[in-house]
């Protein structure tokens, strides 16, 4: 068990992390089994370090766009809510429903993620991405589940992108991205 906590394979919510903050016997050995993990693999620790640093610079992005937020007049917000359920993966699904994409506008949106059916509450990092994966945008926030579904909000400043075609990209922090099509307009 040790050993699925340390490469991640049991949900964040595991009672079993809880228990390693009480026993130290286990911790060291759960410690252990990491770093082994991390020399087998030294490309994971270094996912993890880049994981940390996106949400940094999420984080102090955030802080910046409040700062600037309370030193201009108030911009128009443009509401809005994205359903990523029907992104997800069916046995069923046609190539017209693979093509969709979520449309956004250039503008201050105040955006509303219903997450995929399983998704967990929790941190989430959102990324806007061009056809060569730079970022144009990014936000982070806390996703939480309410009436059966996870609503992830974020606020996304799309007023200097060019039309087109890009990717959104969103994680729960330590996951991997989930991406989907956008059409900014």
């Amino acid at each position: 068990m040790l050993r699925e906590l340390a490469s991640k394979e049991r949900p964040i919510n595991d009672p079993l992390y809880a228990h390693l903050t009480q026993c130290s016997p286990c911790y060291r050995q759960f410690r252990s089994l990491q770093r082994e993990a991390e020399a087998r693999f030294p490309w994971q620790a270094a996912t993890v370090a880049a994981t940390i640093l996106v949400l940094i610079v999420l984080v102090i992005g955030r802080e910046r766009l409040a700062k600037v937020a309370t030193n201009e007049p108030a911009k128009v917000v443009v509401q809005m809510e994205f359903d990523l359920r029907r992104f997800a993966v069916s046995r069923s699904e046609t190539a017209s429903e693979r093509r969709q994409q979520l449309s956004f506008t250039r503008s201050r949106i105040s955006a509303v993620f219903v997450l995929p059916v399983g998704s967990e509450a929790g941190m989430y990092g959102i990324q806007l991405l061009d056809e060569s994966s730079r970022a144009w945008a990014g936000a982070a926030g806390e996703a939480r589940i309410l009436n059966g579904q996870t609503r992830l909000e974020a606020v996304l400043d799309l007023r200097n992108l060019a039309p087109g075609d890009y990717r959104l990209g969103v994680r729960r922090q330590g996951e991997s991205w989930r991406m989907y099509p956008v059409r900014v307009e």
